[in-house]
């Protein structure tokens, strides 16, 4: 039988000098070199636990100072991922509790073996390291809700109340957190948008997304309305159906298509007064000019016809002075 060459420190409370010597022998037989400290009571196993640390802690439920459930009380949270208990007599209640707390296994000393203790050290080790890995995981999660920069919130969609909100909601609404969890999401929209709203969730009937393009209108604490986008997926929280969504603020978005649709508009008033209304006294002109050749202007026709290109140029003058005013007009407004 090949040993296992990790390197293991290991926390023996026990205060049987018989029973130390079996589960040390136990424990050399599977692996190579353990390090092995032992505490003969809970007090001293206490001490040397604040001074050292150990992969895993062999607890006898049946110590001088302290027994039984008292002694899992007193154990500490941050032990129990690594505590393997000992017992002379088997005890469903205390065996729950003691799961139930988050202790590794429970084995009876009458039925111990060095493949049963190996295999439960094995298994209280990988266990821990998934659990560490999943409380990463569980933090980046929720960093990556907390911190994100658009405002997100989780919801109950039978209640449609608030059960999350992130930093950025706080930021956008102007609500506390313990104001969001009184409200709903038909608080924080105008009345008339409130059917819209309906109809918009009515997707999850048969879908488990959403992504919309249409502009939804919502209000702040103080009244103030402003336009968003919303991204939602539906999650199952304890069979509990959830919504979570981001409520991306369009609001600028909004009004720099308006303020492009605006330009838009003013460049072609603009166009229209080059190609139409510019254009008609400058060809009157033009062509009053190929007239004047065969004229003598200081006949009568060659007077009326100097008057008419003055009144021309007069018209043409007005043009390009309301084309230079709708251009400044514009300009300004841009820059606004």
């Amino acid at each position: 039988m090949k040993k296992d060459t990790k390197s293991y420190r290991i926390l023996i409370v026990e205060s049987s000098a018989k029973i130390l010597l079996s589960l040390k022998r136990m424990l050399l037989k599977r692996i190579t070199d353990p390090v092995i400290v032992n505490a003969v009571d809970f007090k001293s196993s206490q001490m040397i636990l604040k001074q050292e640390s150990f992969d895993i802690i062999l607890l006898d439920l049946n110590l001088s100072d302290i027994t039984g459930k008292d002694l899992l009380d007193s154990l500490g949270k941050e032990n129990y991922s690594k505590t393997i208990l000992l017992s002379d007599l088997e005890d469903a209640d205390l065996t729950l509790s003691a799961v139930s707390k988050g202790v590794c296994d429970y084995i009876l000393k009458s039925e111990i073996s060095s493949r049963l203790l190996y295999k439960s050290i094995v298994y209280a080790i990988e266990r821990r390291k998934n659990i560490a890995k999943y409380e990463e995981s569980e933090k980046r999660y929720s960093d990556l809700f907390y911190l994100n920069p658009q405002p997100m919130y989780l919801f109950d969609f039978e209640t449609f109340k608030f059960l999350r909100v992130n930093d950025a909601m706080l930021r956008q609404y102007g609500y506390s957190i313990p104001e969001f969890l009184e409200l709903t999401l038909f608080d924080i929209r105008p009345q008339n948008e409130i059917n819209s709203f309906k109809e918009a969730y009515k997707h999850f009937d048969y879908h488990d997304w959403l992504v919309t393009t249409k502009e939804y209108q919502h209000k702040r604490k103080n009244g103030e309305s402003f336009f968003v986008e919303i991204s939602c997926n539906i999650i199952y929280i304890d069979g509990r159906k959830c919504g979570l969504a981001i409520a991306s603020d369009v609001t600028e978005k909004r009004n720099y298509l308006k303020a492009i649709e605006e330009r838009n508009q003013r460049l072609q008033e603009i166009a229209f007064t080059q190609s139409h209304i510019v254009r008609a006294p400058l060809a009157n002109m033009m062509g009053i000019l190929y007239l004047i050749r065969d004229f003598d202007l200081r006949a009568e026709e060659g007077e009326e016809l100097l008057q008419h290109f003055i009144n021309c140029g007069e018209e043409l003058d007005k043009s390009i002075k309301e084309i230079v005013l709708k251009s400044n007009f514009f300009e300004v407004k841009v820059s606004k």
